[in-house]
């Protein structure tokens, strides 16, 4: 009975070694690799990456058009942060018609009390406006109902033969002849110009030189006076003299910064430096 026993243990044990290859060695199990395939151009990775990019791109472009103060943290760490510089533009401040009238007669090299004089009697003629537009008031002040024009109160008369001559004539022909409009820098251009080349209406040779001489040397009240006297020539009675040389004098203090008296004015004229 043990021997039977003995035998079948020892059948089931040769049974069992002879199906293994190797003594002891577990069995090995080989799996089957599914590859995962990509379609050409469509990537997974490919597509992400280029969303971050093209995100990326627009967050740019908005912190540019929009505001470059976005802050670092709203761009990808892969882009950048272009600074758009801050670009303000101030439209420059338009002078007054004043200092228009200043910067004309200053361009002419005339000295500044010559400058002074002729303000201060363009300020009575103007009616303060010192505006080249300004038509002469008739019956009343601001009724603009008279002849005279511009700046210097243009006018005309007429000859012993009944033609129309004067100033305002000859201006209008000086504004042709040198293909100019009608502005403050052309009326200031014509009086100069028959002041010191008799250009227009013929104010007498001495007295050109007269004017000449005085806008040289004289003080802003002697070339308000002279002016006023040779070229305007109001009528009797409407010079307002008294008027002409304040106006003069106040202008001449604001422009050179000597005030009669030791305090020095405070310049209207931003657009220039005080003459020295």
């Amino acid at each position: 009975m043990a021997e039977d026993v003995q035998a079948n243990f020892q059948a089931l044990l040769d049974r069992l070694t002879s199906e293994q290859e190797v003594v002891g060695a577990p069995p090995v199990v080989e799996q089957e690799v599914v590859p995962v395939v990509e379609e050409e151009g469509m990537g997974l990775s490919s597509l992400l990456g280029g969303a971050k990019e093209k995100a990326g791109d627009i967050l740019q472009r908005l912190g540019k058009t929009f505001d470059p103060g976005i802050p670092e943290e709203a761009f990808p760490a892969t882009i950048k942060k272009t600074e758009a510089p801050l670009r303000m533009e101030i439209p420059p401040k338009k002078p007054t018609e004043e200092q228009r009238v200043f910067n004309r007669l200053s361009i002419k090299k005339l000295n500044p009390a010559a400058i002074a004089g002729l303000m201060g009697s363009i300020d009575i003629e103007s009616g303060g406006t010192f505006a080249f537009d300004r038509q002469e008031d008739l019956y009343k002040h601001g009724d603009q109902k008279g002849d005279g024009y511009g700046l210097f109160q243009f006018t005309d008369y007429k000859n012993e033969e009944g033609e129309l001559v004067g100033h305002l004539t000859e201006y209008k022909k000086y504004l042709e002849d040198n293909n100019l409009v009608d502005s403050s820098e052309s009326q200031i251009d014509y009086v100069l110009d028959n002041i010191y080349l008799g250009i227009g209406e013929d104010i007498g040779g001495d007295n050109r030189k007269k004017l000449q001489e005085v806008f040289k040397s004289g003080s802003p009240e002697e070339v308000t006076v002279m002016f006023t006297k040779i070229f305007e020539r109001p009528q009797k009675g409407s010079e307002h003299m008294d008027r002409r040389m304040q106006s003069a004098t106040q202008r001449f203090e604001s422009i050179s910064g000597n005030r009669r008296g030791g305090m020095i004015s405070r310049n209207p004229y931003p657009h220039n430096p005080r003459p020295i």
